[in-house]
């Protein structure tokens, strides 16, 4: 019922955060997060803000099984271009 904890993933980078951070099944803390998050933290990222959420998703993906050029090609339209 639900998704369990084990199957969340969570990034943060603030001591507001750190109870998420251990609660999730893969916990990140990006490079610039405070180093109580990065503690907590089962992987801190090496880049800060979007390359660190970035690298965060791939990790899930690889976590999984998930190729993650498959994942793009098997999303038609996420990936696509707005005119």
């Amino acid at each position: 019922d639900g998704i369990a904890m084990s199957e969340v993933a969570f990034i943060g980078d603030s001591d507001g955060d750190v109870g998420a951070i251990e609660a999730a099944g893969l916990g990140f803390a990006p490079a610039n997060a405070y180093d109580i998050a990065k503690q907590a933290a089962d992987f801190v990222t090496q880049g800060d803000l979007l390359a660190g959420v970035g690298e965060a998703y791939l990790a899930c993906l690889e976590a999984n099984g998930v190729d993650p050029v498959e994942a793009v090609v098997s999303a038609p339209g996420v990936f696509s271009s707005v005119s």
